[in-house]
C-alpha cells in the first residue's frame, strides 16, 4: 500500500481528496488527453515531487522546465500541456513501478536505480522522452512477465 506522503496530509487537511498513482492507470484515454490539453494544475507537480522524493529542481529538469518558468507556472497555478504531458508520463511510470513492487520505497529505489536493460540509464532520467518512456514501460512489462531482462 502506498504510503502518505506530506503532500497528501496537506491535500487532506485541505477537502482535496487523497490520490493514488494507480489512478492514472485506470483513466480513459479521453479523460487523460482532455487533461493534458487543459494543462494540470501546479498542485499535481507538486505532489509527483513529493512523491518522487525529488527536489523541485530536479522534477523541473526531468520534465524540462526551466527554473524561472517553474516559478511562473507556480504563480499562474497551471502547467502548459507540454509540461503536463512529461509530468503525466513520470507518474505513469511511478504507477507502474508501484503496481509491481506493491512498495513504494521499492518502486522508487528501482526507478532512480541504473538499468542494463536501458544501457546503464536510470529510468526516471531516461524518460525525458517519449520514446525512453516507452522502453522504460517495455521494461516494466517484461519483468512482470518474468522475461529476463
Amino acid at each position: 500500500m502506498p504510503r502518505s506522503t506530506g503532500a497528501q496530509a496537506r491535500n487532506e487537511r485541505a477537502g482535496v481528496p487523497a490520490k493514488s498513482n494507480w489512478v492514472v492507470l485506470q483513466m480513459t484515454p479521453e479523460h487523460l488527453i482532455a487533461r493534458v490539453r487543459a494543462g494540470f494544475e501546479y498542485q499535481e507537480f507538486e505532489f509527483m515531487q513529493e512523491r518522487l522524493e525529488l527536489s523541485l529542481r530536479d522534477l523541473a529538469r526531468l520534465i524540462q522546465i526551466p527554473e524561472r518558468t517553474l516559478m511562473r507556472r507556480k504563480q499562474a497555478g497551471r502547467l502548459d500541456p507540454g509540461e503536463s504531458e512529461r509530468l503525466l508520463r513520470l507518474e505513469r511510470l511511478l504507477a507502474l513501478a508501484e503496481e509491481m513492487f506493491r512498495d513504494v520505497d521499492k518502486a522508487l529505489r528501482w526507478l532512480k536505480t541504473p538499468k542494463s536493460a536501458l544501457g546503464g540509464n536510470v529510468p526516471l532520467e531516461y524518460a525525458a522522452t517519449e520514446v525512453g518512456a516507452r522502453e522504460v514501460e517495455n521494461l516494466i512489462g517484461r519483468i512482470r512477465h518474468g522475461v529476463f531482462s
